[in-house]
């Protein structure tokens, strides 16, 4: 599939676990880990824009910032 989620690997990046991105986006548990695991059939835009805000305010005490690739990513066919 050419779509990818890079939700796992943005928060081992940051040292964040799931209990702590719920707590700040208000995204429930499942719904993180769904996406974690790759098994997100859909992906709202609100939940987006719900886990880049929280993932920004945590990665703000390292100096980062994040866009919408440490969520999702296009991987083109072929691609390993």
């Amino acid at each position: 599939m050419p779509i990818v989620f890079t939700l796992n690997e943005t928060m081992k990046e940051l040292g964040i676990n799931q209990k702590e991105l719920s707590e700040i986006s208000g995204v429930r548990p499942n719904t993180i880990s769904e996406i974690r695991k790759g098994n997100a059939n859909a992906l709202r835009v609100e939940t987006m824009d719900a886990l880049l805000d929280a993932i920004n305010r945590l990665a703000a005490d390292q100096n980062k910032t994040y866009g919408l690739d440490a969520i999702v990513a296009y991987q083109p066919p072929g691609t390993p």
